[in-house]
């Protein structure tokens, strides 16, 4: 690593779960770099982590030219203007191209001879010996970058208290409640996604039960279906929807929550990295890449035996690129609500231990 560079890019990884699982390696690299004019690129709404936490300098959206999407090709006035934005920048170095949409990553290869990658091959070596995406991501950032990374520190989100006070005021709307639990029915893809209905299923179990309330995390457009989830519980006062929120604010509703329910996902990674515990649903991807390790996390996973899936690897397996499920039996769609109830349970004796 150039430690005189004084004006550095760094392309962030592109989704909320692996730019969280990613700021270990960004605090190292804030210190390695004290006086650096640092600039993060990055793909939103996973960017909104960085905001006000001196992790960069600047922090640029791929929106700028319009890319919305990592898969997202551009045409020649796209990489023109990326071009010219590289020659009026003049970066001194540049971090993790790779990790950059098609588009970006070319033109900077083209035009920045000092990039300098993380190595993808130390990764995998990392994850085929069973270790997880955080330690993979620190030892292909130490052997890419130079840059060792402390092998303890787990991700953490920082909260200021105007982010705190604002989830406090928030969650006084709900009722009184011995178990507060977070929720997130969005994925990145249909084939990871458990079915509302299946949610629906466990919410009514456990708030007519176990004196559960749930606040419940949607994004943009989502008002709708929080709605149509709301008509079908038995108990809809003791959820609380909320829709389209900042990340940072998202991050510290689920701080304050005792546990964590969704699908493998961005919020999954959030809620572990403000020091809740995820119960997180897996159907094609792999809990043992993806899973936080750092806390009491637990994944839910069916017993269908797929030779799709992708282990010990980043990314999404083929079915999930392709949008379809290649042996017809819809993994995720195979787990029990009862037995996510039985999770939820099992973590709920220790929260109401004061063991969370």
């Amino acid at each position: 690593m150039d430690l005189k560079a004084e004006h550095v890019l760094v392309c962030l990884r592109y989704g909320i779960g692996d730019l969280t699982m990613e700021l270990p390696a960004l605090e190292e690299l804030r210190k390695a770099l004290p006086i650096s004019r640092l600039t993060a690129l990055g793909a939103e709404p996973a960017i909104q982590l960085l905001e006000g936490t001196g992790l960069a300098d600047r922090i640029l959206s791929y929106r700028r030219w319009h890319i919305t999407d990592w898969y997202v090709s551009g045409n020649e006035e796209t990489a023109r203007q990326v071009r010219r934005w590289l020659m009026d920048e003049n970066f001194d170095a540049v971090f993790d191209a790779a990790h950059a949409p098609p588009v970006v990553r070319d033109e900077i290869y083209r035009r920045c001879p000092n990039a300098i990658d993380y190595h993808g091959a130390a990764e995998h070596r990392v994850l085929v010996r069973g270790g997880g995406g955080v330690e993979a991501i620190k030892e292909g950032i130490l052997r890419g970058w130079g840059l060792p990374v402390d092998p303890d520190r787990a991700p953490c989100i920082r909260l200021t208290s105007p982010e705190l006070e604002f989830a406090d005021l928030l969650l006084s709307a709900l009722p009184d409640r011995q178990w507060l639990i977070g929720l997130s029915l969005e994925a990145s893809s249909p084939l990871k996604t458990w079915s509302r209905q299946n949610f629906v299923r466990v919410i009514n179990d456990l708030t007519s039960h176990d004196d559960a309330v749930f606040v419940l995390l949607a994004g943009p457009g989502q008002a709708s279906q929080c709605q149509a989830i709301l008509h079908q519980l038995d108990l809809p006062d003791r959820v609380l929807p909320v829709c389209n929120l900042h990340l940072r604010k998202a991050a510290a509703l689920l701080s304050r929550c005792d546990a964590f329910l969704g699908n493998d996902s961005g919020l999954m990674h959030l809620a572990a990295a403000v020091g809740t515990s995820p119960i997180a649903i897996f159907g094609p991807t792999d809990p043992d890449v993806y899973l936080p390790r750092w806390l009491n996390a637990r994944a839910a996973r069916s017993s269908v035996q797929c030779p799709h899936r992708k282990t010990a690897a980043f990314g999404h397996p083929a079915c999930v690129i392709a949008q379809t499920c290649f042996t017809h039996q819809n993994c995720i769609a195979q787990l029990d609500p009862d037995f996510i109830c039985g999770l939820l349970r099992q973590g709920s004796e220790h929260v109401r231990c004061g063991q969370r």
